[in-house]
């Protein structure tokens, strides 16, 4: 492949990831404030879960509080899609 070649692939890459980037965006304005909170504290919940298993292999009572309450964020954000098992 040449260098000419090569630019050309990772500008198209680029251009594709942009894009792509964009598409979410949009997607993502039609999120009220509540439900892109609740995402964000869901994501950062699991984050530092998943940091801790693998640096000590173990969770700690604040990631199991934090864990706890991004669901309970999630719930109420999303009650649509966030079915509590005891209520199927």
């Amino acid at each position: 492949m040449t260098p000419e070649e090569m630019t050309k692939n990772h500008q198209e890459w680029a251009d594709k990831r942009e894009a792509r980037r964009i598409e979410l965006e949009e997607k993502c304005n039609n999120l009220m404030d509540e439900q892109v909170k609740a995402i964000k504290s869901a994501y950062a919940a699991i984050q530092e879960a998943d940091d801790n298993l693998k640096e000590m292999f173990d969770i700690t009572i604040e990631d199991a509080r934090a864990i706890s309450t991004a669901e309970t964020k999630m719930r109420m954000a999303f009650p649509h899609i966030c079915i509590h098992p005891y209520w199927s």
